[in-house]
């Protein structure tokens, strides 16, 4: 069975590089989420690995950054980065991947895979950083979790009386009802969004029990508990869990020296992957607006065979404003909102269809290309691969 492959591992603050390496590309991975990359690292760590690297948001504090690794020719292709500036310690590194059918071709939805590592010295960071995962988890979207939790799965945990690191104590608990709780909030998050645990689910369903061994607590530390925890978890979408035929907590010797985390390996069928990635889905779309049909401009009238086939249902009626030099008057208001908004929406996908770059409509409109990259997105708009001006990208999953 032809299978993806998706390697997690928090390779401590980065000092074993070369054994990690080396055992990572063993592994043959087609995508790899990393935590504690340090400075410098990304290129060397893409070279040594032969794929593409990209590396979080860099944030005041921790050099402990993110990264995701994507072979190259692989299965799965990039299609978009997120920067992530919100994030209050270690920011996540988010792309999302398309998968490349046996033909060449790509699938028509993406996914979007996140590398993270939640704040270690406070539960109401780490409950935040899992609220923000469920904003990938809206209807018809997919989206892969591998993160360092620094926290444990519900109902694990230890007891937490009668240690004196007291620091650790209080990082790894929080407080409620007059006493101190095991921090288990970000799973519970993560459940509540309907995301689907990795390990719980190959144990429940694939007869491998061992899916749901620990990953961390190997180290010896004077005043913590000496019990073995799972911190490290992968979670993803419920309509990609049947894609799962195996998970795996990658434990040898050799591997704990490397890390005080052990590394996570999850595999999927390729053919259920590309049957979920080719399924017609609705997905919520701002509506155009309904006011003057096409009769005027040769430009636009033939617009619908431009158009992507939802579009193309809602293109019988444009705004006033149909062309792209219009686009400066639609934007003389601080703010963008209502029918101007859905007005801009419609003229920018025009545009776009019509060859112009994100660049060029940001420059006319006098906006950041973030902003018309979101407009677009809500247009239902799929956006052109960096570099080649063929090849289709959703980018983030705004839709």
């Amino acid at each position: 069975m032809k299978t993806v492959k998706m390697l997690n591992w928090n390779v401590e603050k980065g000092v074993n590089p070369q054994l990690a390496v080396a055992w990572m590309a063993k592994q043959n991975a087609d995508l790899i989420c990393q935590q504690e990359v340090q400075p410098g690292q990304l290129g060397s760590l893409a070279d040594h690995l032969g794929m593409d690297g990209y590396g979080a948001t860099i944030r005041p504090g921790s050099t402990n950054d993110n990264a995701i690794f994507v072979k190259k020719d692989g299965p799965l292709v990039f299609a978009e980065e997120y920067a992530h500036h919100w994030a209050p310690w270690h920011a996540p590194a988010n792309i999302t991947v398309r998968l490349r059918n046996l033909d060449g071709s790509l699938s028509p939805r993406h996914i979007s895979c996140v590398s993270g590592h939640a704040c270690y010295w406070s539960a109401d960071i780490r409950r935040t950083e899992a609220q923000w995962c469920s904003t990938l988890a809206k209807p018809g979207w997919l989206a892969v979790h591998f993160w360092d939790w620094n926290s444990y799965r519900a109902g694990e945990g230890s007891p937490w009386e009668g240690y004196t690191d007291h620091a650790f104590v209080t990082n790894r608990t929080y407080f409620e009802g007059g006493r101190r709780h095991t921090d288990d909030r970000p799973d519970r998050e993560l459940t509540a969004a309907k995301y689907i645990e990795m390990g719980r689910y190959a144990a429940a369903h694939l007869d491998q029990p061992d899916a749901m061994g620990p990953t961390a607590g190997y180290r010896k530390h004077h005043g913590r508990p000496t019990t073995l925890c799972c911190v490290d978890r992968g979670y993803l979408s419920p309509e990609l869990a049947p894609a799962l035929v195996r998970f795996t907590v990658c434990d040898t010797p050799h591997l704990r020296r490397i890390s005080d985390h052990l590394p996570l390996l999850a595999e999927y069928s390729f053919d259920t992957l590309q049957d979920i990635l080719h399924r017609r889905i609705e997905v919520y779309r701002p509506a155009l607006p309904q006011r003057h049909t096409v009769t005027t401009s040769p430009d636009y009238a033939s617009a619908t065979t431009h158009l992507s086939p939802d579009r193309a249902e809602r293109s019988t009626t444009v705004p006033d404003q149909q062309k792209l030099t219009d686009v400066p008057q639609l934007q003389r208001h601080d703010k963008l909102t209502g029918q101007r908004r859905k007005a801009f929406i419609f003229v920018a996908a025009r545009a776009y269809d019509d060859g112009h770059s994100v660049r060029d409509i940001s420059e006319r409109c006098l906006r950041s290309t973030a902003f018309v990259r979101t407009i677009l997105h809500e247009g239902g708009v799929v956006l052109r691969a960096r570099g080649s001006g063929t090849r289709g990208r959703d980018g983030h999953p705004r839709r």
